[in-house]
């Protein structure tokens, strides 16, 4: 028998802002991630290069999951709970915060090793590990997210734990599919999603330079159009990736992510001086809500923007 709920309003969008989730925001880069294999080895190097913070929600948890079984053996640690006591050790600006599900006995006792004593292989400082059993009778902490310096999240079906990784041919029998205590498990299939954007940029600054936005303004398909942040005394725009406006982040192969704001008093003459001078066109002069601008690149590759403000110009206007 098929159950289905209708949508009593099929125009509102399925995540709304304070009723099913704290707030949305445009993800700049999205993968999927197919089963446990390619996810494993993803967070394995994303986790590898963090510098500031490392947060894990989770299900269920065991830090001594391998996450190159192929590796199984060798001298090299492959473990979660030894890369993140190197990185530790390594990196005296790093933070880790593990928070897992406080499993009631019914689900505990059919694990051998369940979350409650994970702590015993998490000894490092400066890594903070928690169960949490803080929710109504019959509800569990069912989020399995990853979240890397601020900068790019995991977010899907799989834990870390004993018996999740698994390639996509999904074979009967794989003498990698072994729990910490060396027994065999069944196949596997997960998938997970990969993100990164303007808006975990902008919440990494608030962390890292104690930036303070002064307003954001939205665009098309949930993306940020712009964003004012103040960092001390000086003001940093920030924005999505636009390929119509040639916006582009570092990380885009050969483009450039910063260019420069100038406030002028005449736009027109600002930007005719700098043609004269030997620039080009890079966007040519136009009116918007918020002033008069428009774009040019230097002879050396660096763009700038000529701004007249518009006196009058509310950013909630645009919003």
């Amino acid at each position: 028998m098929s159950v289905i709920f209708p949508i009593k309003d099929a125009s509102q969008p399925l995540l709304r802002p304070g009723l099913n989730c704290w707030r949305t925001a445009h993800a700049q880069r999205i993968a999927m991630l197919v089963d446990g294999a390619t996810y494993f080895d993803a967070m394995r190097m994303a986790i590898q290069k963090a510098q500031r913070s490392i947060l894990l929600l989770g299900w269920d948890f065991d830090p001594r999951v391998p996450l190159e079984p192929d590796r199984r053996g060798t001298a090299e640690p492959d473990r979660l709970c030894d890369i993140l006591g190197r990185l530790l050790a390594e990196r005296p600006h790093l933070h880790v915060h593990i928070l897992i599900w406080d499993m009631p006995w019914a689900f505990a006792i059919q694990r051998r090793d369940q979350p409650q004593r994970a702590g015993q292989w998490l000894s490092a400082d400066r890594l903070s590990y928690r169960v949490d059993g803080e929710h109504p009778r019959g509800a569990a902490h069912h989020q399995k997210i990853l979240v890397v310096d601020d900068s790019i999240a995991f977010c899907g079906g799989s834990d870390f734990t004993r018996n999740r990784w698994d390639t996509q041919q999904h074979l009967p029998v794989d003498q990698r599919r072994r729990t910490a205590d060396g027994r065999l498990f069944g196949p596997r299939h997960d998938v997970e999603i990969a993100v990164d954007g303007a808006a975990a940029a902008i919440d990494f600054y608030k962390r890292a330079f104690g930036a303070e936005e002064r307003y954001r303004i939205p665009a098309p398909e949930g993306k940020i159009g712009h964003c004012e942040l103040f960092i001390g005394n000086s003001l940093v725009y920030l924005a999505d990736e636009f390929e119509s406006e040639n916006f582009f982040a570092p990380k885009t192969p050969g483009r450039a992510g910063v260019y420069f704001m100038l406030e002028v008093d005449d736009a027109d003459a600002a930007f005719e001086q700098a043609l004269g001078a030997g620039a080009t066109v890079a966007r040519p002069l136009r009116n918007e809500p918020f002033g008069r601008t428009g774009d040019v690149l230097d002879p050396f590759g660096h763009r700038w923007s000529v701004l007249k403000v518009n006196p009058d110009f509310k950013p909630e206007d645009m919003m």
